[in-house]
C-alpha cells in the first residue's frame, strides 16, 4: 500500500475515508451531503487509479483515455506530486 507508485492514491483514499466519517457524523446540515458525496467520489476516483497499479500498463492506458476525452494529463500531474513528495521528503532526511 506504501509503495511508490500507490503511495498518492493510497493517501488520498484514506484521507477521503476519514473525511467521509467526519462528514457523516460531526457535521449537520446540507453541507454535510455535499461533503459526504463529494469524498466517497473521490474515495472511489482514488480506488480506481489504485487498481489500475496493478494491471500492466493500466495507469498509463487510463490516463491516456482521460488525456484524450478532457484534455488533461493525469501522468504528468501524478509525477510532479510525487517528485515534490520525495525533494521533501530527501530535505527531510538530511536535516
Amino acid at each position: 500500500m506504501m509503495e511508490h507508485k500507490r503511495r498518492l492514491a493510497s493517501l488520498i483514499f484514506l484521507g477521503s475515508m476519514v473525511m467521509t466519517f467526519v462528514c457523516v457524523f460531526a457535521i449537520k446540515g446540507k453541507l454535510s451531503k455535499l461533503l459526504t458525496l463529494i469524498f466517497v467520489f473521490a474515495q472511489f476516483l482514488s480506488y480506481i487509479w489504485y487498481c489500475l497499479s496493478y494491471i500492466p500498463w493500466g495507469r498509463e492506458i487510463c490516463g491516456g483515455c482521460i488525456k484524450r476525452i478532457f484534455g488533461v494529463d493525469l501522468g504528468l500531474v501524478a509525477n510532479e506530486v510525487s517528485q515534490n513528495a520525495t525533494a521533501v521528503s530527501n530535505s527531510a532526511d538530511s536535516v
